[in-house]
């Protein structure tokens, strides 16, 4: 937490990035979670159980949500949110554990976005999508383990 967030508390005072540059620096994680969904969806439809087997049904359903949030962003900053996915990145996500892999990656780009100064409402949704982030890791280590 930097000095600036501690005094000002919830109030931000600055300089914040661009509106252009807000499409620039999201576009990229829309893009992931686009491909992660289309991996998930790929896997509960080859696996027997879907998601009920891997539990993972609430946490593509929030997925779907932080999608639609982080296109709403670039949306009202005049930008059109890549939403159509990679069909080499689908493909390459074959299995459980290379879709943690793709996952651990997307929360490393989360995290290195809070070094730059986006506005409020951008930072409370990275914080969010950071949050969700972490939880379908968490519960896809279990999946996986299992």
């Amino acid at each position: 937490m930097s000095i600036k967030e501690i005094l000002l508390n919830k109030g931000w005072a600055g300089r914040t990035i661009s509106r252009p540059e807000t499409v620039i620096q999201l576009n990229p994680h829309i893009q992931t979670m686009v491909n992660l969904l289309h991996a998930y969806n790929i896997l509960a439809e080859r696996d027997s159980g879907g998601y009920e087997k891997s539990s993972m049904g609430d946490q593509v359903r929030i997925l779907r949500m932080d999608i639609g949030k982080m296109s709403e962003t670039i949306s009202s900053c005049g930008g059109i949110p890549e939403r159509s996915p990679q069909s080499s990145i689908v493909r390459g996500s074959a299995e459980w554990s290379d879709i943690v892999a793709v996952e651990k990656s997307l929360l490393n780009m989360i995290l290195a976005e809070k070094e730059i100064e986006h506005q409020m409402r951008t930072r409370a949704i990275l914080s969010k999508v950071q949050e969700n982030t972490e939880a379908r890791i968490q519960q896809l280590q279990r999946t996986v383990q299992t």
